[in-house]
């Protein structure tokens, strides 16, 4: 199976060549934007004014309020994101940071089959064919409204030992990961920060 590169492999690997500039720096009025020379692909700016931080530009835009400087609020984690705490802070409630995963929601559904065998005397084989066939299907997979109501509806009596196979409660089940988009803006947030903070540092330094 071909491992996808996480998102913070593209990150790294399609910043290398980014620089910095800074069109604003007032307080905790900033304007900062990241690109590399000569092409707006994958550029972004970082934007903060009194408790808020907004990232827009080729990446997908999200505004946080917490702190008064929000650039001081993301360095707490010194360069690592964290994308549960950082969703919390999120203004613009309409933009998304959790989708549906197919592949995570087909582990767990074979996971509690599974945990399910265990205390079953009869064959696992026909109930495992019906799962398969009415809600373990590529087409069911591919949507979270499908999915969770084929699980809802589906059970199986074994004919021999009347045993009952079926799922309960599976709408406490979490079946999403983090946006791919949302992680990717994290991580250009938690490294411009870096840099400017670096920038920062090294000019007092010298001055």
């Amino acid at each position: 199976m071909t491992r996808h590169a996480t998102p913070k492999e593209v990150f790294d690997r399609d910043t290398t060549e980014h620089e910095m500039t800074i069109l604003h720096d007032d307080g905790v009025y900033r304007h900062i934007r990241f690109a590399q020379p000569g092409t707006s692909i994958m550029h972004w700016d970082l934007i903060t004014w009194p408790g808020h931080l907004c990232i827009d530009g080729d990446l997908d835009s999200f505004t946080f309020s917490r702190e008064h400087d929000m650039f001081g609020f993301f360095a707490m984690d010194r360069g690592r994101i964290n994308p549960h705490y950082w969703a919390e802070k999120i203004t613009n409630r309409s933009v998304q940071t959790r989708v549906y995963e197919s592949d995570k929601a087909k582990s767990q559904i074979i996971e509690a089959f599974l945990e399910q065998r265990r205390w079953m005397s009869a064959p696992a084989g026909p109930a495992w064919r019906s799962l398969r066939e009415e809600v373990l299907d590529e087409f069911t997979l591919g949507d979270e409204s499908l999915i969770r109501d084929a699980l809802a509806r589906w059970s199986f009596t074994d004919v021999d030992s009347s045993e009952r196979w079926e799922f309960s409660d599976t709408w406490e089940w979490d079946l999403r990961e983090w946006d791919y988009h949302y992680l990717m803006a994290c991580h250009a947030i938690a490294w411009g920060i870096q840099q400017y903070r670096a920038a920062a540092a090294t000019k007092l330094t010298a001055a």
